[in-house]
């Protein structure tokens, strides 16, 4: 099944409304937004800049890097 990158954009602010922290890591300590700007999800990042997400958190894997160093082309 593939989805549109609106229908993703959708989802993110949906859950973002409904509470979801846009900036809690996952096991590795990346991000929701370093995970969209790693690979090129325009869509998804700006929604996620949108819902409060921090350009400038450190990812835990690469604690030198912030979110915005990872947007290719973002």
């Amino acid at each position: 099944m593939t989805y549109s990158l609106l229908h993703v954009q959708g989802w993110i602010e949906r859950l973002l409304a409904r509470g979801v922290a846009p900036d809690e890591p996952d096991a590795t300590g990346w991000t929701p937004l370093h995970w969209a700007a790693s690979n090129d999800r325009r869509e998804a990042a700006t929604a996620l800049m949108r819902g409060g997400a921090e350009i400038d958190k450190r990812c835990g894997a690469f604690p030198w890097r912030r979110s915005v160093s990872f947007a290719g082309g973002c």
